[in-house]
């Protein structure tokens, strides 16, 4: 059973994808370089609104939680079984081909695999060289932010730490040692532009938005038409340099992508949520796209669009159906009898000595663990 929220991040998390998709599909359909920087901006904002959303969807989840272990443990079960069952698909499909053309090597396979599990893509994009003739040269060119979410989640709890002890200086000197970074990088070597240090700052603003929650659905509750019309600005601003300075617009985009997240998220009405296919059409579509293109079928035109969208969604259904949701399931399955055990260990623990001599038999940490108010979360 899926849970009902308040907010829009669902749906939200759709458009981003569809937005990758439609970049994506643009991008490296397009050897042209022209081509390719035109469909860059719908891509670049997808992406960025991914990471500042999961700064703070993770960060209200490390709140919850707060055991390093199991917060670790559910975000690997929300993201390696899909991605996992992903790049062995892509592994057999390639095998396939390669096979065909008489190009497969099984070290080929096993390096590809053994990268690809630990999400070291960068050193095997792809087997057997079938993919040289295109744009990019991977078999899944998305993959390469997967890891910025991972390390983002390795050390959300010592940044969380860190604003608890410091305050609000630990996410502005991080911001802007991040932002420096990009922005030192960005043109001579922006593949290293394009990792942690440089993008851990959309992350941060997540963060931001998630610490100052409070304030801002207040501000919000007093003035939401007048928020609600900035968020076409913001998104305008976080996609397009129009002022024409470079280097204002990379300092300043995550700012504007922060607040077109947030305004949308929680300043517009929540209608009926729908399935979360976001995780499963970004999974799919890069070697989807990149097959159409080695095969012969690909169609660079809307209605190619169209299909590239609608055969993605199909494979994250059934992705979803048959592996992310239930490992999702499972986890909480778990972690929730594992926390229950927990309780029930330390309720054994805390009974008072003065049962044996007649006395109630519950220490007062019992009486607020059974309390109704008390949710065990």
């Amino acid at each position: 059973m899926r849970e009902r929220h308040d907010n829009n991040f669902t749906i939200l998390r759709l458009g981003f994808a569809l937005m990758v998709v439609a970049g994506h599909f643009f991008w490296l359909s397009e050897p042209d370089d022209v081509a390719r920087t035109e469909a860059s901006p719908l891509t670049g904002f997808g992406l960025l609104a991914f990471f500042v959303s999961s700064g703070y969807l993770v960060t209200a989840g490390w709140q919850r939680e707060r055991d390093f272990r199991v917060f670790e443990a559910r975000r690997l079960l929300r993201v390696y079984p899909l991605y996992g069952a992903v790049v062995l698909l892509q592994a057999a499909v390639m095998t396939g081909l390669n096979l065909r053309a008489g190009t497969f090597e099984f070290v080929d396979l096993l390096r590809y695999v053994g990268w690809n599990a630990v999400f070291a893509n960068f050193m095997a994009p792809q087997m057997g060289g079938l993919l040289d003739g295109l744009a990019n040269h991977a078999v899944n060119p998305s993959l390469w932010t997967l890891k910025l979410e991972l390390m983002f989640y390795l050390i959300l709890p010592l940044l969380h730490r860190s604003f608890e002890r410091f305050g609000w200086w630990v996410v502005v000197a991080l911001f802007v040692v991040s932002t420096v970074f990009a922005l030192a990088t960005v043109d001579d070597r922006p593949v290293w532009s394009r990792q942690l240090p440089g993008q851990l700052r959309f992350f941060l603003v997540g963060m931001a938005l998630h610490y100052g929650d409070a304030r801002l659905k207040a501000l919000i509750a007093r003035h939401r038409f007048a928020v609600v019309a900035m968020a076409p600005v913001a998104i305008l601003l976080g996609t397009l340099p129009l002022f024409g300075n470079q280097t204002l617009f990379l300092a300043g985009q995550p700012i504007w992508v922060a607040l077109a997240v947030y305004i949308i998220a929680f300043g517009l009405p929540v209608p009926v949520e729908p399935l979360d296919l976001s995780y499963g059409i970004y999974l799919a579509h890069g070697p989807i796209i990149q097959l159409s293109l080695l095969t012969k079928i690909h169609s660079p035109d809307l209605g190619g669009l169209v299909a590239t969208i609608a055969v993605a969604t199909l494979v994250a259904y059934f992705g979803n159906k048959w592996i992310e949701q239930p490992a999702i399931d499972r986890g909480r399955r778990m972690f929730r009898r594992r926390s229950s055990e927990s309780r029930d260990a330390t309720d054994r623990v805390n009974v008072d000595p003065s049962a044996s001599r007649g006395g109630s038999g519950f220490s007062r940490r019992d009486e607020f663990a059974h309390s109704p108010s008390h949710n065990g979360e």
